[in-house]
């Protein structure tokens, strides 16, 4: 469960990265 929390969030961090 945590390694699948983790994985979103590092997901949502690139989607942040590749908007700015």
């Amino acid at each position: 469960m945590t390694t699948l929390t983790q994985h979103i969030h590092h997901t949502n961090v690139m989607l942040i990265l590749s908007f700015n």
